[in-house]
């Protein structure tokens, strides 16, 4: 970094005056000067350095000195700015005769550089001028001496009167006069702006050009361009700038700046140039023919309806000359309206009948950027009042009727309207007389009166440029809300006034809905649930959610961090591979993941990651989040619980199950499968539970369960037949309990399934065994006791008989009678044999 006693050294015993000054703007405070400096201007080194350059040369307030004055300055602010040096020709300043003490006049030729330091910033400017008054001729130093710009009593009618800015400047960028709309332009005073050069307005950015713009003024170019300024208060715009030379005796003496202030058409370019792919869309969807051409008239756009309505294929004209294409449209009105269209930069609407196609078209034709654009549709059989309409707005050529803004003339003294153009009459109902009979208040909504008589009071008594904003009552009243320019007439009269209305009343609602939508936007990101991240193309967070205090971090303080810093060590890797992997506009759904927080804290996060870097409202990547930590511990529960219980389950015949009633979600034990043999875990839901059961025993089954939920009962217990996977029906026992919520509502029902099939079987052979002992001991007390009876009656017989019977026939009955006794008792053997 040079210091001042090494640039002071340097410049020591040079026979150039040199001063070196501090680069502190407005002041510029003497550092050092060397002997030639000091010598030349009689002055001692110990009585300048520390103080302000204008202050120890200081100037006269005659228009002259004061024109030097900024002269100097001017310099200074280009070396320090522009950190380029910078020489001054032929300047005046007069310095006392040692001999005499007079003043005598002098001109110099001076050079200002900068000197910088290691960051490339200015540290001092060095000044060094040099006498060159003996080499300048007498007619020219008469020349020098007549300021022809010192008088800034401009009276022409278009410095004041002109809508735009208006300005002098010498030819050191000073400003020598300006009109009011440039002090609104630029937020300053006139007397502050008369005082400084224009270097101070202009942006950073833009002063390379604006300096090469104006040093060709001078060279005596006339320059048009745009540039961004600085006003007094800090405000950017965008102005358009026109550099007019003033040239007197074929010499450039001075600048004329106009300055028009197109910052809203910038932004309003802006955001056309972003409608363009919307438009393009649209074009081929409306029901009107589209046409669009360059400069050159070459085609390069014709949209489908455009082929039907003119019988030619897009193919046959794009990239053609229009007039080579349609060469009878030179003979018609297309040709002169187009080219007015195209050169004076306005938009046409005509009708035009087309001989070719036998049609009359209603056409629309207005200046785009780089040409021309036409809509046109057909209008045949509307043609004959839709010509008479086109020729009386063709008679009516005023640029005043024909703007497409609402404008009106009134007068100032009695605030009636003097005249109102047919954009008024059309979108505020009224005519033309009702208008002239009406005050300017009649249009305002009461409320916004106090504002228009604050705007009357004020910028109107003053004939300042107003700009405001108020609501208008249209004659069906329809309130809009509308911007308000207002501007003096003079062409009209003393007292006469323009006033324009542009409605803006969509833009309003739009703005609004905006706000809404951000507010509502700003409602789901603080307070909703999900945490909310945007990172660049390597993961660096550029934004942060509120959200993410809930795990104990403050966004802000995550700015700037990469994401892969703040995971656990061991997901790194697999989220790595998925990040590098995503795919514009898609959204990938990333499992849980750890993510260490405060003091090492595991989080586990379940995220959305979308990748919107190409989109400008976002320009990264979107990272949407849900902390999970609650629900992966209790899933690592429900599986530790469920390995628990298939544990345990090993050791039992039971297949325990969990139904969820509100899910109808069905969990079983490993037991089922061990059981019943089926290659599944078991059914998922009650109907698949419900299609195992036997048909018989299904509808007693389901009946037994609601019937229990009904009466809020506690436990079941019930028997039916369950399919295996070999297709055979089991005996299971289920025993099953309820679950309900606080308010009594069934949550849950857990039970077990144990195969009773051998217990089942052996009663039912119990139960066979007891019908054969039934049936045994049935034929022992019925069947054996006929055949018996009969043998004991016999018996008697053989003792009492008299004769009746012989011995013979009781011996045979006898026999028979032991033979069935003896059958019986055989077959009571047999079904003995089988138990």
């Amino acid at each position: 970094m040079p210091s001042l006693e090494n640039i002071a050294s340097v410049f020591k015993a040079s026979r150039t005056p040199t001063l070196i000054i501090s680069p502190d703007s407005p002041i510029f405070t003497i550092a050092h000067a060397n002997d030639a400096y000091l010598a030349i201007m009689g002055v001692r080194l110990e009585n300048i350095v520390g103080r302000a350059l204008m202050d120890v040369f200081p100037e006269s307030d005659h228009e002259p000195a004061l024109k030097r004055k900024k002269a100097l300055r001017s310099g200074l602010e280009h070396a320090l700015i522009l950190k380029k040096a910078y020489k001054e020709r032929l300047s005046r300043y007069d310095i006392a005769n040692p001999a005499t003490g007079k003043l005598e006049a002098r001109f110099w030729n001076s050079d200002t550089y900068p000197i910088l330091d290691d960051e490339d910033e200015v540290e001092y400017i060095v000044h060094m001028p040099n006498d060159v008054t003996e080499y300048i001729p007498a007619e020219t130093t008469l020349k020098l001496e007549n300021e022809i710009l010192s008088n800034k009593n401009f009276h022409h009618p278009l410095f004041n009167d002109y809508p735009d800015g208006v300005a002098t400047m010498d030819l050191y960028g000073n400003f020598l006069s300006v009109n009011q709309v440039f002090c609104d332009l630029t937020e300053s005073s006139k007397d502050s702006l008369l005082q400084v050069s224009f270097i101070p307005f202009v942006a950073p950015d833009n002063f390379q050009n604006v300096f090469r713009f104006f040093q060709k003024a001078i060279e005596g170019e006339i320059q048009n361009f745009e540039a961004k300024i600085v006003t007094a208060k800090g405000n950017y715009r965008t102005i358009n700038i026109t550099n007019l030379p003033i040239i007197d005796n074929k010499e450039v003496i001075g600048i004329y700046l106009i300055a028009k202030d197109i910052t809203e058409l910038v932004h309003a370019k802006l955001q056309l140039d972003r409608n363009n792919q919307r438009i393009s869309t649209i074009l081929e969807s409306i029901t009107d023919g589209f046409i669009a051409v360059d400069n050159n008239w070459i085609i390069s756009y014709f949209n489908k309806e455009a082929e039907m309505i003119l019988g030619v294929k897009r193919e046959a004209v794009i990239g053609k000359n229009l007039w080579d294409v349609f060469p009878n449209g030179k003979k018609e009105k297309f040709y002169p309206e187009y080219h007015r269209a195209m050169s004076d930069r306005v938009s046409v609407r005509f009708n035009e009948y087309i001989s070719e196609q036998n049609i009359w078209l209603e056409v629309t034709a207005y200046p785009s950027g780089d040409g021309m654009a036409a809509y046109f549709r057909d209008i045949t059989e509307k043609v004959h009042s839709d010509l008479q309409l086109q020729e009386a707005k063709e008679r009516y050529q005023a640029l005043f009727d024909f703007s497409p803004l609402a404008k009106w003339v009134y007068d100032t003294k009695t605030h009636r309207y003097l005249a109102a153009n047919e954009t008024a009459i059309r979108e505020y109902g009224y005519s033309l007389q009702e208008f002239l009979s009406m005050n300017i208040k009649d249009l305002w909504l009461p409320a916004d009166i106090p504002l228009l008589d604050d705007v009357l009071a004020t910028n109107v008594k003053q004939k300042k440029t107003s700009k405001f904003q108020g609501r208008l009552v249209k004659k069906s009243g329809e309130i809009i809300e509308a911007q308000i320019e207002g501007q003096q007439l003079p062409s009209w009269g003393e007292n006469a006034r323009l006033i324009l209305a542009l409605d803006i009343t969509k833009r309003i609602e739009a703005e609004r809905a905006l706000k809404t939508s951000e507010q509502r936007f700003k409602a789901l990101v603080q307070e909703g649930s999900d945490l909310i991240a945007i990172v660049d193309s390597l993961g660096n967070y550029l934004y942060v959610s509120p959200t993410y205090k809930r795990l104990g971090v403050e966004p802000e303080a995550m700015l700037g961090l990469n994401i892969f810093d703040t995971l656990h060590e061991a997901d790194v890797a697999h989220l790595r591979s998925l990040f590098f992997s995503l795919q514009p506009s898609i959204s990938l759904q990333v499992p849980p993941f750890r993510r260490l927080g405060v003091n090492n804290q595991v989080h586990w996060l379940e995220t959305v990651v979308t990748d919107l870097r190409e989109d400008p409202a976002v320009g990264g990547i979107v990272i949407n989040s849900r902390d999970v930590t609650q629900r992966v511990q209790n899933e690592k529960k429900i599986r530790e619980n469920i390995d628990y219980y298939n544990n345990i389950t090993q050791t039992t015949a039971d297949a325990i199950y969990d139904w969820d009633l509100r899910s109808n979600e069905l969990r079983w034990t490993k037991g089922f499968t061990q059981i019943f043999g089926h290659e599944q875990s078991g059914p998922s839901s009650s109907e698949g539970w419900f299609d195992l059961v036997h048909p018989e025993d299904r509808d007693r089954v389901v009946d037994a369960i609601y019937e229990n939920l009904k009466n809020r009962a506690h436990s079941w217990k019930i028997e039916y037949r369950f399919r295996a996977a070999d297709r055979n029906y089991r005996f299971v026992m289920d025993r099953g309990f309820f679950k309900y919520n606080e308010a009594g509502e069934p949550e849950r029902m857990t039970g077990a399934l144990k195969d009773v099939s051998e217990r089942v079987n052996y009663l039912c052979s119990i139960e066979g065994l007891n019908k054969r002992l039934g049936e045994i001991s049935w034929m022992q007390s019925h069947i054996v006791r006929a055949p018996l009876a009969r043998i004991m009656g016999l018996s008697e017989l053989l003792r009492y008989n008299e004769g009746e019977i012989t011995q013979k026939e009781l011996v045979g009955l006898l026999t028979d009678s032991a033979n069935e006794l003896d059958g019986i008792i055989r077959k009571i053997l047999q079904q003995t044999k089988s138990i």
